[in-house]
């Protein structure tokens, strides 16, 4: 088990750095380099004249929830994010004409127009809607308890990539950071988020 403090977590900003090991898109744009690199998608072609990119889905992806997240559950997903209202924050996804699942592991995009910000944004979190208005996402971990001030992660044991070696992640909030740091000098946590 780690814990990580969230400093000044009492905000937006603690609901939003736990999905970050919870859920992944097709692509993850979060190298160090800044260059995409594969997530769910293990590789992408495109055509010559960049309209239509053939995007090859791992072998053994599953939802958190044991169902697999094949290139029509995708399909499905990528269809109802382009229908939301702040689709505009990826605007490599605004010139997609057509999205069609060709087999279980290939997802074909078919653009209006060629772009260039297509593969960076298709770091959109691919996330399962549950009947109790939950998601399930497909990363290492996820949420098994949460309150307003703790979120406790467990490692997803059918992970594409390879269960996580660490168990149990927690992540727990803070309202200043001096009381995040004591707290860390006590021993009581392991580590501050992004101190």
């Amino acid at each position: 088990t780690v814990t990580i403090g969230v400093a000044e977590g009492a905000d937006d900003r603690f609901q939003q750095i736990w999905p970050l090991r919870t859920r992944e898109g097709l692509i993850d744009n979060r190298s160090s380099d800044g260059r995409p690199r594969p997530a769910i998608a293990e590789s992408w072609q495109v055509s010559p004249d960049g309209l239509t990119w053939r995007l090859n889905l791992r072998a053994n992806v599953f939802f958190h929830d044991g169902s697999r997240c094949d290139a029509e559950a995708v399909r499905g997903i990528l269809e109802r994010a382009l229908k939301r209202p702040d689709i505009s924050q990826y605007p490599g996804l605004l010139d997609i004409r057509a999205v069609r699942a060709d087999g279980p592991r290939t997802l074909v995009i078919e653009l209006r127009h060629p772009s260039a910000f297509l593969l960076s944004d298709l770091y959109l979190d691919i996330v399962k809607a549950l009947p109790d208005n939950t998601t399930s996402g497909t990363g290492p971990y996820y949420a098994a308890r949460k309150s307003a001030t703790e979120m406790v992660l467990h490692a997803h044991q059918r992970y594409s990539q390879g269960a996580p070696q660490i168990q149990t992640l927690i992540f727990r909030s803070y309202p200043t950071l001096r009381q995040a740091w004591s707290s860390l000098l006590r021993g009581e946590i392991d580590a501050l988020w992004n101190l």
